[in-house]
């Protein structure tokens, strides 16, 4: 028989998920308090939080009946038990309000590591030598 054995440490996880352009301002940030809480009931914790705005999706997907062209990105960097996981995304999925989702285990190891010039994508700011042509 095998056994698990449960990690003592959270792990850090990076989860981008897309709301509906038709919701309003209030919709939107209490759709994303929801998700927020959703986290916490799982005993997870946002690290860093990134609002990417309206975008246009690269096809259009079918959410409650209608067909979106455009969605709300928004990316996250949460801390989690590994154990949790797969019970927040599942719950996550149910949610009515989320179009679609993506959650992958992160590149940070510490929550240190994450910078605010650094966006998620791993690109340096425009204020770092690497930008500016000050190679060495």
């Amino acid at each position: 028989m095998i056994e698990i054995i449960a990690d003592k440490e959270p792990r850090l996880y990076e989860l981008t998920y897309l709301l509906p352009t038709n919701l309003t301002d209030s919709e939107l940030s209490k759709a994303k308090e929801a998700v927020v809480a959703l986290i916490k009931k799982h005993q997870g914790q946002v690290v860093h939080e990134e609002d990417w705005s309206k975008r246009k999706l690269a096809y259009r997907i079918r959410h409650t009946g209608q067909k979106q062209a455009e969605a709300v990105y928004t990316f996250l960097i949460i801390s989690f038990f590994p154990e949790q996981v797969q019970a927040f995304e599942k719950e996550l999925k149910m949610s009515e309000l989320v179009m679609r989702h993506l959650l992958v285990s992160s590149e940070y190891e510490e929550a240190a590591e994450i910078t605010p010039s650094e966006n998620s994508l791993g690109e340096v700011g425009a204020d770092s030598p690497a930008e500016s042509g000050d190679q060495n």
